[in-house]
């Protein structure tokens, strides 16, 4: 590590337990790291794990993956924060109603009506597509009756 390693490397306590700590290369390589690596707040990554919402147009999985970033590896307090900051209010009604749910259980749950309100409005496009196609058709059929029917008249007349 260098010179500039052993002044700090002087103020490490070891343990008189262990077999001659100081010759243990992984013994003194935690003592760097705790030395140098930030230790993490748990309290501030327990905060914003707990304002973490669903962002709008957030897919259920991305929304998921984003609270495992917060390295929290406690499956409750991931289902939590994923039921309580779901954007869609009728799958949050739901999961909390859902006796012994897990976060596998709640994850599968929203994502299942995430993708049937994606189908839903994909047929919806589909139709509405469907009905302009038909109704322009429709108005040709119209227009081509009412001149015919004038024409009639006009012939009758």
């Amino acid at each position: 590590m260098g010179r500039e390693a052993e002044p700090i490397y002087e103020y490490f306590v070891f343990n008189k337990g262990e077999d001659n700590p100081e010759l243990n290369y992984q013994t003194i390589i935690g003592k760097f790291d705790e030395h140098f690596v930030p230790k993490g707040n748990l309290i501030h990554d327990c905060a914003c794990l707990h304002e973490r919402m669903q962002k709008p147009c957030e897919t259920v999985e991305a929304f998921v993956r984003s609270l495992y970033e917060f390295g929290m590896t406690k499956d409750e307090q991931i289902q939590d924060r994923m039921v309580n900051g779901m954007q869609d209010n009728d799958v949050f009604q739901k999961l909390r109603l859902e006796p012994d749910l897990t976060l596998e259980k709640a994850f599968q749950l929203a994502w299942q009506s995430e993708q049937i309100k994606k189908q839903i409005c994909h047929a919806c496009r589909l139709f509405s597509e469907y009905s302009e196609t038909q109704d322009a058709a429709t108005n040709e059929q119209d227009k081509e009756q009412w001149r015919t029917s004038l024409a009639e008249q006009q012939e009758t007349g």
